[in-house]
């Protein structure tokens, strides 16, 4: 592997320690000399991907193969926008080879009681106040409710 400006070849930095993102627009994103750079008609960057955690590839940036290999070999997500990063359209799951979110989400999704904790902490969290609910689809039920309000209140506004 080449080594790079920041010599960081072999680093594992944690996201949490990382900046979260750059934007990209209209320009090519290639590999030089173990460097990841952009350039575009009126300038030239160095791209310090080993200390960010995603590049959102805005419409008309290019890439190279060797921009895919140094991105996967450092966690780096690249993720694919719309203009201004209104839509995304394709976004990798950031530190893949780590499960530990995956097997918690599986068992709280399998043990019932844990689901239904989920549910009212997620209820909270967006409406406040405590949930009281037997099932899921009366939860479903619950927040179609509250939805239906809202849509109700905005359209009396406008």
């Amino acid at each position: 592997m080449l080594k790079g400006r920041l010599g960081l070849d072999k680093a594992e930095i944690r996201h949490e320690d990382r900046h979260p993102f750059i934007a990209l627009r209209m320009g090519a994103l290639t590999v030089e000399d173990g460097c990841m750079v952009f350039s575009n008609a009126a300038e030239r960057l160095h791209i310090p991907y080993q200390t960010l955690s995603a590049i959102l590839l805005e419409p008309g940036v290019t890439i190279s193969h060797d921009v895919l290999r140094l991105a996967a070999r450092h966690g780096l997500a690249l993720v694919c926008t719309g203009l201004d990063g209104v839509r995304c359209y394709t976004a990798p799951p950031l530190q893949s080879d780590m499960s530990d979110l995956s097997r918690q989400q599986v068992r709280a999704w399998s043990d019932v009681e844990a689901r239904h904790a989920v549910i009212r902490w997620q209820f909270h969290n967006r409406f406040g106040g405590n949930a009281t609910f037997h099932t899921v689809e009366e939860a479903r039920g619950m927040e179609g409710a509250r939805v239906k309000a809202a849509y109700q209140i905005v359209a009396k506004q406008y």
